[in-house]
């Protein structure tokens, strides 16, 4: 799924998706650039996607922003 507007509020350990709620963020694999912007950010209206797979016996969801 992508579009404006899935993601309504960033952190940088948690993240507001429409539909969804609050969820935890695991960014153990970000880039330091990545982590530096999300300190900052809060609210958000830029571009999302949002897709699922699954990962040894567990539902993963991979969220990508647009900055």
């Amino acid at each position: 799924m992508s579009g404006s507007g899935l993601v309504t509020r960033i952190g940088i350990d948690h993240a507001e998706i429409i539909g969804v709620g609050q969820v935890r963020l695991d960014t153990s694999h970000c880039p330091s650039w990545a982590l530096d912007v999300l300190v900052h950010i809060q609210p958000y209206d830029g571009l999302a996607h949002i897709e699922h797979s699954w990962h040894d016996g567990a539902l993963r969801w991979t969220l990508d922003l647009v900055f």
